[in-house]
């Protein structure tokens, strides 16, 4: 049942010390601010977040970060870490998750019946390998379960994770343990686990110059997952969307790119469609080009229906994409300015159906942007890497 119309940002606030500071903040429909919560513990990283079902957001990121200093022994730190921060904006809660390693980090969280499923990576000393790492986490964030699903030779990390009943998908990508070729060896992995965390079954994309998964759906056919392969090359390859079977076999795949560059970060089901944001650069007579939020809507099988890019200054980016309660899509966002960061959400107006024109001018078709000059940050602080979680209350046991 749906609470308070609107939206969570979900980021990261840099400050003098600590260094790093989990940052969300609360928007209604309109995009009015309507709260902000720092997360203050010792150099913290927020990445996903997702509706808790006693309202407000349960947030997962990293946490004890320090910079490493090459010329002492020092121990690995970072630790996986969860929030719950409630509809009013009290942090409730936080969690340190610590499993049998000495450095780990959240990445991805999706909630199902009862609890949260979320992936990421940990590492249990400086000379091995980054791990895939999945945890299943209560609403009151203790860890009920963890798995490493990596094999012995290989490293990666989890990006993304769909949860729908008893089936549930984690995603991301991994390589050779001692690989250190730019990416070239980079396989995209899709795991489909059963409720306890074992493995159902795995599949694993060999591309030449790399593949990497950035999103998932579940659908009642399998799993929808949205990429980019090939990238460890010049041209800097392609977006990538395809849909597994309940078997984990290759039901469809498409391909998206408009040159020179460009990266394909979120997704969300629509209807029988999909919309896709990330990054594309723009072509330019210079070595690079202005680079924008870019989005497409795809049909049932990926196949493209529109496409459009909003550049906000020289070099922005679409981070993550969520549909309209009165229609559009909401796009959230960062921008590079000087030498930091900037995070933004745009609403572009009118139906999922409609294709916005194609344009250089970031408030054509938009309904209300909101710009950190407005106060959607704190001050001194900016978002990079945002997240949106929609301001919903899901049915299920109490955290």
């Amino acid at each position: 049942m749906a609470a308070e119309d609107g939206y969570y940002l979900i980021g990261t606030a840099r400050h003098e010390y600590p260094m790093y500071r989990g940052l969300v903040i609360r928007v209604d429909t309109a995009g009015h601010k309507q709260w902000q919560q720092e997360v203050a513990l010792s150099s913290t990283i927020l990445n996903a977040g997702s509706p808790h079902p006693r309202g407000g957001v349960m947030v997962t990121g990293v946490t004890n970060l320090s910079e490493p200093n090459y010329s002492e022994d020092t121990p690995l730190s970072s630790d996986p870490f969860l929030a719950r921060i409630t509809d009013e904006g009290t942090l409730e809660w936080t969690r340190t998750l610590q499993p049998t390693a000495g450095a780990g980090r959240l990445s991805a969280v999706s909630q199902t019946n009862g609890g949260y499923l979320v992936g990421g990576s940990k590492q249990a000393r400086k000379d091995t390998p980054e791990k895939l790492w999945a945890a299943y986490i209560s609403n009151a964030g203790h860890q009920q379960w963890s798995s490493t699903l990596a094999k012995e030779d290989q490293k990666g990390t989890l990006n993304a994770v769909s949860a729908d009943g008893d089936v549930w998908y984690v995603g991301g990508s991994v390589a050779p343990a001692q690989s250190d070729d730019y990416g070239r060896s980079e396989n995209a992995i899709i795991t489909c686990l059963n409720r306890d965390g074992t493995v159902q079954w795995r599949y694993e994309h060999d591309e030449l110059n790399g593949s990497r998964i950035e999103s998932l759906h579940t659908t009642a056919n399998g799993v929808v997952g949205v990429g980019n392969r090939g990238f460890a090359v010049d041209n800097d390859g392609e977006g990538w969307h395809f849909q597994l079977t309940t078997d984990g076999d290759v039901e469809w795949t498409q391909s998206h790119t408009t040159g020179p560059w460009n990266w394909l970060q979120d997704s969300v089901a629509l209807d029988g469609s999909y919309l896709l944001v990330g990054t594309r650069e723009e072509e330019s007579e210079e070595d690079n080009g202005p680079r924008g939020a870019w989005v497409l809507k795809t049909g049932p099988t990926g196949d493209r229906r529109w496409e459009t890019t909003y550049f906000d200054g020289e070099s922005s980016s679409g981070r993550t994409v969520q549909r309209h309660s009165e229609g559009g899509f909401v796009i959230g966002g960062r921008t590079d300015v000087d030498s930091t960061t900037a995070g933004w959400l745009l609403n572009v107006g009118g139906s999922e159906a409609d294709q916005p024109s194609i344009t250089s001018d970031p408030l054509s078709n938009v309904t209300n942007a909101l710009p950190p000059e407005t106060g959607a940050v704190a001050s001194g602080a900016v978002i990079g890497g945002t997240a949106v979680a929609l301001g919903q209350r899901l049915l299920s046991d109490d955290g």
